[in-house]
């Protein structure tokens, strides 16, 4: 168990095309709940890119879908932050300028639009969603194809490989 907090994928955004964040793991109490597995590693937050391809806006939250070639996600960006009992703690300062980032890409998500996103991967009526953390659209038009080549690669040369630790120390 005390290797789960040293593997870099844990805390890391990792990259992943749709159909990968669809086949991860439940999450099971190994780990916490908040964490998913792929292929034996822990994953908890993920960068993804994708056009918009459906857009719904409530007072507390942007729920919007995204399709990558792969398959579509569903995301969620909530707007509440100066409203919710979650947020009571964070420092007001803080939280002001989380509030308006959120505001702004609220706008910027647009049906059609090609947006790179970042969050933590949660489960929602038994369905998968990512909890955006940043959205930013994406001006490139190679950004996409950029983003499938990095996911590949990442996968053969990292996400595939078993984690590997440093050597436990004997205590004298």
């Amino acid at each position: 168990m005390w290797e789960l907090g040293l593997d870099p994928m844990r805390l890391s955004h990792v990259k992943l095309l749709a159909f990968d964040l669809h086949a991860l793991q439940n999450p099971s109490s190994w780990g916490g709940p908040d964490t998913f597995w792929r292929k034996g590693r822990p994953v908890r937050n993920v960068e993804m890119m994708g056009v918009v391809v459906s857009r719904e806006r409530k007072d507390k939250f942007l729920k919007f879908e995204v399709d990558d070639g792969t398959a579509c996600v569903p995301c969620i960006l909530w707007l509440n932050h100066l409203t919710s009992r979650y947020y009571s703690r964070v420092q007001k300062p803080h939280l002001d300028c989380v509030a308006a980032m959120a505001l702004e890409q609220d706008e910027e998500v647009q049906l059609g639009r090609l947006v790179r996103l970042q969050g933590r991967v949660a489960v929602y009526n038994k369905q998968l969603q990512i909890t955006v953390e940043s959205v930013l659209v994406e001006r490139d038009p190679n950004a996409e194809i950029h983003h499938w080549m990095d996911c590949i690669r990442l996968a053969v040369r990292c996400y595939n490989l078993p984690a590997s630790f440093p050597p436990k120390h004997n205590a004298l």
